[in-house]
């Protein structure tokens, strides 16, 4: 997996209230934190974790596979460059409403670096049964085969609830970020649920149609490796006609629509209402079932 119970995290922003709550749930459940980064609060420790003032100092103690960043929206773009410099592999951003302005120059660090970002607005990724590197309410969660992929937080709450009613289960849920601008869009993140050998089936959860949900439409053939299923949420009556944002869903669900009517596969299944996706899942795995030799 491309993060494991092995890796090794630093938190930054480790001096702020949520980043200290969730790093001592962390490590009750066994991941390895090192530490954390917050400069001016270098030398302190969190639950007997030490503070450093910088990821190069805590590089010279530690080896660092990945960073979790929980710094304020007005530090966002200092701390992903920070991040990126130090050539650190993956950065999961919780930081929410980040300035257009700083993403993009978030964006222009990551380009042609050594490093990757899930997020901002993200709630990381849980992997049910093994360890979560997030936010998630682990309880929710049955451990299974069908990987989660999404935009917003709680809609992958909901999914995996309906999963657990219908008795499927999850084995990973990656979630993306709300953001309108993200490190890794839904193509980009794909491969990571794809080489998963826990994973079986995949469902895709958009946000409503804007660029990021278009990025789908552009990798529906790689996709097809596993079994799929896609819902965006429609935001109200849409039509050619529409405002632009609203427009922009429109083009998105016939976009993503013609795809699916190309293909004419029963392995790729589009879910028009949120309430069945439970019910849709359980018969995608079925028809799974009936294919396997």
């Amino acid at each position: 997996m491309w993060i494991d119970e092995n890796t090794s995290f630093i938190v930054q922003g480790l001096s702020g209230r949520a980043a200290r709550f969730y790093t001592r749930k962390w490590l009750e459940q066994g991941l390895v934190i090192q530490g954390g980064v917050s400069p001016k609060n270098g030398g302190e420790k969190v639950a007997g974790k030490p503070i450093f003032s910088s990821i190069q100092e805590a590089k010279k103690a530690f080896s660092i596979d990945a960073s979790f960043v929980f710094v304020p929206k007005e530090q966002f773009k200092y701390a992903v460059e920070e991040a990126v410099q130090e050539e650190i592999p993956w950065i999961i951003s919780f930081t929410k409403d980040v300035a257009l302005s700083d993403m993009l120059d978030s964006k222009k660090a990551l380009k042609n670096s050594k490093s990757r970002m899930i997020g901002p607005s993200s709630s990381g990724v849980i992997f049910p049964g093994m360890f979560s590197a997030g936010l998630m309410p682990t309880t929710i969660y049955q451990p299974g085969s069908i990987g989660i992929i999404s935009r917003s937080a709680s809609l992958g709450y909901e999914a995996a609830f309906q999963l657990k009613k219908v008795g499927l289960g999850v084995s990973m849920h990656l979630c993306l970020g709300e953001d309108p601008i993200l490190g890794e869009d839904f193509l980009s993140a794909l491969p990571l649920l794809l080489e998963d050998t826990r994973t079986k089936a995949l469902l895709i959860l958009g946000e409503g149609g804007d660029a990021v949900d278009l990025s789908i439409c552009n990798g529906i053939e790689s996709m097809q490796k596993k079994p799929i299923a896609l819902y965006i949420p429609r935001r109200g009556k849409l039509s050619p006609k529409s405002t632009e944002s609203k427009g922009l869903m429109y083009h998105c669900y016939e976009a993503i629509s013609s795809k699916i009517t190309e293909r004419k596969n029963p392995s790729f299944l589009y879910i028009e209402d949120m309430q069945d996706i439970g019910h849709k899942l359980y018969l995608l795995m079925q028809t799974v079932k009936e294919k396997a030799p």
